[in-house]
């Protein structure tokens, strides 16, 4: 439940126009989570990457190639998962819409041999 509460959050905030303090705000929140890069959460708020490192103090490696189109398809994969409706599509639109492979499985909880799996079975349908 963790995971789907972080990426909505991370959609939403992908979405607004923030203010400068709205923006340190959900950089404070979005790294609560420990799913996101500081690259990752300088494109999700609009704040310059450097300025995020200073509210972050990250050590961990949590990179990973993710863009802002590619969260509600991610939503979609953990909601499926949850529901145990496995539908392969959204594996690849989320790949396809910018996010590797790597990223969609650690932010749905899928192994990354499902993952890729799925990816290649929507890819032939």
């Amino acid at each position: 439940m963790t995971h789907l509460l972080a990426v909505e959050q991370a959609h939403e905030t992908f979405l607004m126009e923030l203010t400068k303090q709205a923006q340190v705000d959900r950089v404070v929140a979005l790294n609560e989570f420990g799913l996101f890069s500081n690259r990752h959460l300088s494109m999700l708020t609009g704040m310059r990457q450097g300025n995020v490192a200073a509210f972050t103090n990250k050590k961990d490696a949590t990179g990973g190639r993710l863009t802002g189109e590619s969260l509600p398809f991610i939503v979609a994969a953990i909601n499926n998962r949850n529901s145990r409706v496995l539908d392969v599509a959204v594996f690849k639109q989320a790949v396809d819409a910018g996010a590797s492979r790597g990223m969609v499985s650690r932010l749905t909880g899928i192994p990354m041999t499902s993952v890729v799996r799925y990816v290649e079975r929507a890819t032939h349908a």
